[in-house]
């Protein structure tokens, strides 16, 4: 399955990730990066198992956290370092 995140934030830094049903880290970011360049984030989860889509800005103490899934999703995660929301999407 694939995690699909289009990045449409106002000059913040972002990290996405997945996690199984458990909460392991399964695929995705592991540090922050540029999120404001337009760009589509493809993330395979290399399985048809269910999984969590998370993301969190440098300047956001919270997560969000979205799933479980079984299939290919698309989101898109927008706003600021301080304020952003992440949203399902037909971008992708």
């Amino acid at each position: 399955s694939h995690a699909k995140v289009t990045e449409y934030m106002s000059g913040g830094e972002c990290m996405i990730w997945v996690t199984d049903v458990n909460g392991k880290y399964v695929a995705g970011d592991k540090k922050f990066h540029s999120c404001d360049d337009r760009t589509t984030l493809d993330i395979d989860t290399k399985s048809n198992d269910a999984y969590f889509l998370l993301a969190t800005t440098v300047g956001e103490f919270e997560t969000a956290h979205r799933g479980p899934f079984e299939g290919n999703t698309c989101f898109i995660i927008e706003g600021t370092n301080f304020s952003f929301s992440l949203n399902p999407s037909e971008l992708c």
